[in-house]
């Protein structure tokens, strides 16, 4: 029978890999920003920022394909999986909105200032920058918010594959995130995310059957890390397609190895811990850097860090933490009516 449990030791694992990919990619658009230590930028080195967003599209496909997976087991359908979804994304994204506005209106930013309208934030509300043909571009100075609507819509993509509702409303968005997924798998920005994505669901496929061997999945993840990692030096280029499969590979296999491990609770509970700002430290912390100004140097890198930090703390425990209550409530709402 397979299993839709997830061990604590690669539980741990994922959430410790989650929180350091978040501050990693803090440091990496701090460093960029203030022009610190050429020698990791491209063209020495692929951009940070740029491979802890792959590690995160690769463990976005395989957590969303255990929830799946759960889902299915308590007989549960796509309704209770994309509003579960709708407030995981959009709960911390839209106070994230109206923050960017204020802050960038607070401090002057003006680069961004033709992108500061009330009908670009309500297309980054609903995700729709990331239709190719909606023409909604990213809200005012958040720039990172691009790979929020491209994992939106794999979300949604995923609902209609696996639940195939057959509501008319529900196939249309259907076809849509179906349009955006395929084209997101051929092209557009950050061009592989989509598939390091799916690579990730195919290794919890892997990870749930009690017959793939685990036994020197680790160590053989180890080494095809290193052919991911060998690759990006050579190449500087995070979003290298090559590169980018032999990560996700390597992934799968890491979190196999770790299956049949345990780890303490304590170790569990710091790992969540480190875990738990990191959608809110991705959302806020772009706005934040901005607001800095130049020059920006390592003083200003060390106060951007820790500032975008307790913003983001304050963030996950006001808009993240009460996600579970969202979620009752609207289901309970939609039975109703």
């Amino acid at each position: 029978m397979d299993r839709v449990v997830i061990s604590s030791a690669t539980s741990a694992m994922l959430n410790a890999v989650r929180g350091i990919s978040a501050l990693v990619v803090v440091l990496g658009h701090g460093l960029s920003y203030g022009k610190q230590s050429p020698r990791l930028m491209p063209p020495q080195m692929p951009w940070m920022q740029e491979i802890a967003v792959v590690a995160f599209f690769w463990i976005s496909g395989f957590l969303v394909a255990a929830a799946l997976d759960r889902m299915i087991k308590k007989g549960r359908g796509a309704r209770e999986f994309i509003v579960a979804r709708a407030v995981r994304v959009f709960l911390p994204l839209w106070p994230a909105i109206v923050f960017t506005w204020l802050l960038d209106l607070l401090t002057g930013e003006a680069a961004y200032a033709s992108n500061r309208t009330m009908s670009v934030a309500i297309g980054n509300a609903l995700a729709f920058q990331g239709i190719p043909w909606a023409g909604v571009p990213v809200f005012a100075s958040n720039r990172p918010l691009w790979t929020v609507a491209i994992e939106w819509w794999l979300y949604v993509f995923a609902a209609a594959v696996v639940f195939r509702p057959r509501h008319p409303a529900a196939w249309l968005v259907g076809a849509i995130a179906t349009a955006v997924v395929l084209h997101n798998l051929f092209g557009g920005r950050g061009a592989g995310l989509t598939v390091v994505w799916f690579i990730g669901a195919a290794g919890w496929l892997a990870y749930r059957d009690p017959k793939a061997p685990d036994r020197y999945a680790l160590a053989l993840g180890g080494v095809v890390l290193g052919l991911a990692i060998m690759r990006w030096y050579d190449t500087a280029e995070a979003y290298d397609w090559v590169a980018q499969i032999v990560f996700g590979i390597a992934a799968s296999l890491i979190a196999l190895g770790f299956r049949s491990h345990s780890v303490s609770i304590r170790t569990t509970i710091a790992a969540e811990y480190l875990a738990m700002p990191s959608y809110s430290l991705y959302l806020v912390h772009y706005p934040i850097m901005l607001a800095f100004g130049q020059p920006f140097g390592i003083t200003d890198l060390v106060k951007f860090i820790a500032v975008s930090v307790v913003v983001a703390l304050l963030f996950s425990f006001v808009f993240e933490r009460p996600r579970q209550l969202a979620v009752g409530r609207i289901l309970l709402f939609l039975r109703e009516n």
